[in-house]
C-alpha cells in the first residue's frame, strides 16, 4: 500500500515496548467474555495508524479478526482517552445509518491489561490518511469527499434521544464549555515551561466570541469530536461506500457545526503541519473546495446554505482543539508514552505555535485595527454624523462609537488608506473595509430605516456577520439595471414575495453572510427608472437556495467568493423594502458612487506590489548570462508600468476629490474615468510582471496569478469599460454643446 492509504488489515508493526499487551491475560479475559472465543491461537499486532488511543488487531485461533482500542500507559490527563465512551455510542449507534464496527466487549478492569480498553469487530476496508488523494484519479476523490459529508450529515440526523444516549452529555453550552475544557487540556499538557502566548491569544479570543445559539438545546446532536477522512474506513472495490467511522473517544452531545468545521480543517492548516493534514494547493481535480463541501453537507442534512453561523469561531475553536491534542501528543512522546512513531514530531511545539498563529491571524489583525482606530476606514465624515444618533439610541458606548464610525476620512484621504489595503487581499477585512459590505453599509446608512439600520447595520459596523448584494442575473445584462427580471410583488396583506435567479452575488457563500440586498422589479408598468425595488433579505428565510459557488479563472476565494443564488416565493414583510418601492435605481446609482471607487483605490496598491515584484524578479533572475533588468524589453516594461499606475492614481485621486466637492452625481463623469482606466492600467502591469515570472507567474508560486483574475473581474464587476466610456462621451458632448449657447 501507499504511503497515503492504509489497508486496515496490513498497515501493522511491532509493537512499540511501552505498549505491548499480556496477551495470556487477554486470551483468558476474551474466552470468558466473547462466546466461542478459542482459548489457544492467539495473535497481536499493532497498528500504525492513530497517536491518541493504542490499537491492535487481534486474531483469533480459529481465524476471526477483532480490533482492540485501549487507553495509553503512564500520565493521562482526567477526560482524554475514553474508551469507555467509544463503546457506549458504537453501542448506541448499531441499527442507524451511521457505519460503525459491531462492538464485541468492554473491560473496565485495569488488572487485565493495564488500563480499559473495549473490543470490536475488525472492518476490512481502506483509510485514507492524506486528504489531498494522491493516489485516487479525480472521480474517486470526488465520490471519497462526498461520502464523508454524507456520513457526518447522516451522524446529526439522529437524535440522541432515539438511541439512548439523552444522557450522553449536557444539552447546552457546549462551544463554552469546549473552550474552557481545551483550554485545560492544553495548561495541563505543558510539562515543562510555559504555556505558548499565541495559544492563550487564541484562547482568549474564542472566550469572548461564543456563538449566541449555544445555549440552544434544540441544535446539539451525537458529535464525534475527531472527524477526520483518515477516521473513516472506505470499502475496498466502491470509493463512495464509507463501512466504519472509527476513533470515538472524543465524542459527546454538542454543536454539530463544531464538528464539521473540525472536519473542514486541511482547508485551513499551514502546509508545513506534519501527518499530511493539510489539503494540497492548488486543490487537487476532484477535490470540493470548502464551500461545495459544506454544501454537500448541508444539502444531504436538509439544511439551507450557507449556514447561518459564526463560522470564525467554530474554525478557531477546531484550530485551537487541534493544537492542543498536538501538545498532548508532543507530551506524552516526551515521556515515552506515545502510542505513534511520529508523534514527537506531530506534537513538536513549533507545530502547536503554528497551528495556534493560523487560528488567531486575521481575527487578531482586526483586534488590533480596532485597538489602533484603524477601524471602519471608508466612512466620510457626513456619514457618520448622521449615524451618531442610531448608535446612541441603540445605547452603544460612546468610546465604541467613535471606533464604528471611523476616523471621519475624506474620500480622497481614503484613497490612500485603500491603495495599501490592495497590496493584501485580506487586508480590506482586516479593518472592516471589505466588499461588499462597504456599499451595503452605505446603502443602509444612506436609505435604510431606523429599524433596518438597528438589525443590519450595527452588526455590519461591527464587523460581526457579513452580507451580500444580488443584482446581477445570468439571463439579461445586467449592467443596464433596468433589465433585471427578478420580482417582489406586494401581497393583499403588505408582505412582499420575491422571484428570481442572481448570480456573481459576492459573499453569498461566506458562512458569516446573514442577509441579502435583492433587487428586483415591484411594477413593471411604470417608467423604466421607477420599476426597481431593494429588499434586505436574511439568507436563512425559506425560499433561498445558494446554489453553487461561482469560481474565477479556477479561483474560489474562499470563504468570500461569488455565488448563484436562487429566490423561491421568498416572503419578506412591508418593512424589509429599502426606502419604499420604485427607488431601486436611485439606490443601485447612490451605492456605485464611492463604494465602486473603492475598487480603483485598492487596484492601484495591486498594481505597486504586482510591479515591486517585476522589479525584484528583474534583479534576481539572469537569462542568457545576464540579469533581466539588462535586457531592453524588460526595462521598458518596468518604465510603461510606471508611467501607467501613476496616471490611473492620479485619475482616481482626481475622482475622489471631486466626490468630496462636489457629490456623487456631479463627479460621475470623474468616477467613471478612473473605472475605466485603472483596472486596465492595473491588468497590463500585472500580465508584464507574470510574463517576467514565466512559469511561476501562473502558479500559486506568487500572488500575480489569483491578482490578474481579481483586476480581470473588476473590468465586469465595476460595470464593462463601455458603459464607464459612454458615460464619459455624453458628459463631454453636453459639455460640448452647452458652450455653443
Amino acid at each position: 500500500m501507499s504511503g497515503q492509504v492504509l489497508d486496515t488489515g496490513a498497515s501493522l508493526v511491532p509493537t512499540a515496548p511501552a505498549l505491548r499487551l499480556d496477551e495470556g491475560a487477554l486470551g483468558r479475559y476474551l474466552s470468558a467474555v466473547v462466546p466461542g472465543f478459542p482459548a489457544q491461537g492467539l495473535k497481536v499486532f499493532q497498528f500504525s495508524h492513530g497517536q491518541s488511543n493504542p490499537t491492535y488487531l487481534i486474531k483469533a485461533g480459529d481465524g476471526a479478526a477483532y480490533v482492540l482500542r485501549k487507553k495509553p500507559p503512564g500520565r493521562i490527563l482526567a477526560s482524554a482517552h475514553a474508551v469507555e465512551r467509544e463503546y457506549r455510542v458504537l453501542a448506541a449507534l448499531q441499527a442507524t445509518p451511521v457505519p460503525v464496527p459491531r462492538v464485541v466487549a468492554l473491560c473496565e478492569d485495569p488488572s487485565v491489561l493495564g488500563t480499559p480498553f473495549y473490543l470490536m469487530e475488525h472492518v476490512k476496508g481502506r483509510i485514507f490518511n492524506d486528504p489531498s488523494l494522491p493516489s485516487l484519479p479525480p472521480a474517486q476523490r470526488a465520490a471519497v469527499y462526498q461520502a464523508m459529508a454524507r456520513t457526518l450529515a447522516a451522524l446529526h440526523s439522529v437524535r440522541p434521544a432515539d438511541v439512548g444516549l439523552a444522557s450522553y452529555g449536557k444539552l447546552s453550552g457546549y462551544n463554552k464549555r469546549q473552550v474552557w475544557r481545551w483550554g485545560q487540556q492544553y495548561r495541563a499538557s505543558v510539562i515543562q515551561g510555559a504555556p505558548m502566548p499565541e495559544m492563550l491569544q487564541l484562547h482568549a479570543w474564542l472566550e469572548d466570541n461564543i456563538p449566541p445559539t449555544d445555549p440552544d438545546a434544540s441544535v446539539t446532536r451525537i458529535s464525534h469530536g475527531d472527524y477526520r477522512l483518515d477516521n473513516l474506513v472506505f470499502d475496498h472495490a466502491d470509493t463512495s461506500k464509507v463501512l466504519a467511522v472509527l476513533d470515538w473517544e472524543l465524542s459527546t452531545l454538542g454543536d454539530p457545526l463544531a464538528d464539521l468545521a473540525y472536519n473542514c480543517m486541511p482547508y485551513h492548516l499551514p502546509a508545513d503541519v506534519p501527518g499530511g493534514l493539510s489539503l494540497s494547493s492548488p486543490l487537487p481535480a476532484g477535490i470540493p473546495d470548502e464551500q461545495h463541501y459544506v454544501h454537500m453537507y448541508c444539502e444531504a442534512r436538509g439544511l439551507p446554505y450557507p449556514l447561518q453561523a459564526n463560522w470564525s469561531f467554530y474554525l478557531g475553536l477546531s484550530i485551537f482543539r487541534l493544537a492542543s491534542i498536538l501538545a498532548g501528543v508532543g507530551a506524552r512522546a516526551a515521556q515515552g508514552n506515545a502510542s505513534s512513531r511520529i508523534a514527537a514530531q506531530m506534537g513538536a511545539e513549533s507545530v502547536v505555535r503554528s497551528l495556534a498563529c493560523r487560528g488567531l491571524e486575521v481575527e487578531r489583525l482586526k483586534d488590533e485595527a480596532k485597538r489602533q482606530g484603524l477601524w471602519n476606514l471608508w466612512i466620510p465624515a457626513d456619514m457618520a454624523a448622521g449615524l451618531a444618533p442610531l448608535l446612541a439610541e441603540a445605547g452603544v458606548p460612546a468610546e465604541e462609537a467613535r471606533l464604528l464610525l471611523g476616523p471621519g476620512l475624506t474620500n480622497l484621504e481614503y484613497a490612500h488608506c485603500a491603495e495599501i489595503q490592495g497590496r493584501s487581499v485580506w487586508a480590506p477585512e482586516c479593518f472592516n473595509c471589505s466588499a461588499p459590505d462597504t456599499g451595503n453599509m452605505e446603502v443602509l446608512a444612506r436609505y435604510g430605516s431606523r429599524a433596518q439600520q438597528r438589525r443590519w447595520l450595527l452588526p455590519l459596523l461591527r464587523g460581526e456577520c457579513r452580507s451580500c448584494f444580488a443584482m446581477t442575473e445570468p439571463a439579461v445584462a445586467s449592467s443596464d439595471a433596468t433589465n433585471i427580471t427578478a420580482s417582489i410583488r406586494r401581497q393583499v396583506d403588505g408582505s412582499y414575495v420575491l422571484d428570481g435567479r442572481k448570480w456573481w452575488a459576492s459573499g453569498a457563500s461566506d458562512p458569516r453572510c446573514r442577509v441579502a440586498v435583492f433587487m428586483g422589479k415591484t411594477d413593471p408598468s411604470v417608467p423604466a427608472h421607477a420599476q426597481q425595488s431593494m429588499v434586505l433579505v436574511p439568507l436563512d428565510t425559506p425560499g433561498i437556495t445558494v446554489v453553487r459557488p461561482l469560481p474565477v479563472f479556477g479561483f474560489d476565494d474562499a470563504p468570500h467568493g461569488h455565488a448563484e443564488v436562487l429566490f423561491e416565493s421568498v416572503r419578506m414583510p412591508a418593512d424589509a423594502i429599502i426606502l419604499g418601492e420604485g427607488r431601486g435605481f436611485e439606490i443601485a446609482q447612490g451605492r456605485l458612487g464611492p463604494g465602486r471607487l473603492h475598487h480603483c483605490m485598492r487596484l492601484i496598491g495591486m498594481g505597486e506590489r504586482a510591479l515591486q515584484l517585476l522589479v525584484q524578479r528583474s534583479n534576481d533572475r539572469v537569462a542568457f548570462k545576464q540579469q533581466l533588468w539588462r535586457h531592453q524589453s524588460v526595462r521598458l516594461d518596468i518604465a510603461r508600468s510606471r508611467v501607467e499606475l501613476d496616471a490611473a492614481r492620479l485619475v482616481v485621486l482626481q475622482a475622489a476629490h471631486a466626490l468630496d466637492l462636489h457629490g456623487n452625481k456631479a463627479a460621475r463623469g470623474q468616477i467613471a474615468a478612473a473605472k475605466a482606466l485603472a483596472p486596465s492600467a492595473v491588468l497590463a502591469v500585472i500580465d508584464r510582471a507574470i510574463q517576467t515570472h514565466g512559469a511561476a507567474g501562473v502558479s500559486d508560486v506568487t500572488p500575480l496569478a489569483h491578482m490578474w483574475a481579481g483586476a480581470r473581474t473588476l473590468r465586469l464587476a465595476d460595470g464593462p469599460d463601455v458603459v464607464h466610456l459612454e458615460t464619459i462621451a455624453k458628459l463631454e458632448l453636453a459639455a460640448a454643446r452647452r458652450s455653443k449657447l
